[in-house]
């Protein structure tokens, strides 16, 4: 079935430009200096650019998966989205595949196409509301949290139990498949790839909104404890691990500039049930062949 977007189904959403981050951390009672922070700046410019940079990279359907491929609504009272279902109709079970910063669903499509032939796993892509060819909408972890839900109860509603169920993420996906899993984890298993760890410990390995900022500013950003507390809280991936008993597979890369291995050993030390911890030698934070086949492996076991 040909993948074709639905405008209207976000109709409902405000359309008008909003701010891209909405954390709960900044109240009127603040002082200027914590309501002036860098922090404040950083995350506003940092996801101003991801949004922009996801709607940017929208890539058209692989023929392969084109007739195993159908574009479904999510929806949750006012809210919704859409994600890919890709099942060639005969199987029973489901990877669920949260993409990352400046992606869309569209970006993973390798990661698919290897799940669909290679595996007895069919695949469900969800966005994030704001990402992709969504309307513009102010993001946050409220929010990833609402859209993964929808997500899961999309499969649910399908008969699919959550046993059958693996949730897959890459990057700050990592964060938002971790969220979900701690509220259902009776899911078969997490697989976390070039996973973030929290904003504030990865912080430094963003450069989306250095340019942004007079080098002075980036530099007491990045040096100075204090000027990070606003975002200590915000994508904490570890605290969400250290309550999750269901089984987890970490794969990283040894040379990724974005987010750096020592993250993996961090999350990995949190992890109460940690089942594989695999560092590849090469493959950055893209992803390579060998993240797919390590994640192949980690299905067909």
């Amino acid at each position: 079935m040909r993948v074709q977007f639905n405008p209207n189904i976000n109709s409902h959403i405000n359309t008008k430009r909003t701010p891209a981050f909405q954390g709960h951390i900044y109240s009127p009672k603040q002082s200027v200096f914590t309501r002036m922070n860098p922090a404040k700046m950083y995350l506003q410019k940092l996801f101003e650019r991801t949004l922009i940079v996801s709607r940017a990279r929208i890539q058209p359907i692989m023929p392969e998966l084109e007739p195993i491929t159908k574009e479904v609504v999510l929806h949750s009272k006012k809210k919704s989205t859409y994600a890919w279902d890709i099942n060639d109709g005969s199987k029973k079970k489901y990877a669920l595949v949260l993409h990352g910063m400046s992606q869309n669903i569209s970006n993973l499509q390798p990661l698919y196409k290897e799940i669909a032939q290679r595996t007895d796993y069919a695949v469900l892509a969800p966005e994030y509301r704001g990402f992709g060819k969504n309307p513009d909408a102010a993001v946050s972890t409220k929010t990833f949290l609402e859209d993964t839900t929808m997500a899961l109860n999309y499969l649910k509603n399908k008969g699919i139990q959550l046993k059958d169920i693996c949730v897959i993420g890459h990057s700050l996906g990592g964060f938002t498949a971790s969220q979900l899993v701690q509220k259902n984890p009776d899911v078969e298993r997490l697989i976390l790839v070039s996973s973030i760890d929290s904003l504030n410990k990865d912080s430094t390995n963003f450069k989306a909104a250095k340019n942004s900022f007079p080098p002075i500013v980036f530099y007491l950003f990045e040096n100075v404890k204090i000027l990070r507390r606003p975002i200590e809280h915000i994508f904490k991936t570890g605290k969400c691990l250290k309550k999750i008993n269901t089984p987890i597979d970490i794969i990283h890369s040894l040379n990724d500039s974005v987010v750096k291995s020592v993250s993996a050993r961090r999350i990995a030390q949190k992890c109460k049930n940690l089942h594989s911890f695999n560092i590849l030698n090469t493959g950055g934070h893209a992803w390579d062949s060998q993240k797919i086949d390590t994640i192949i492996s980690l299905l067909s076991g």
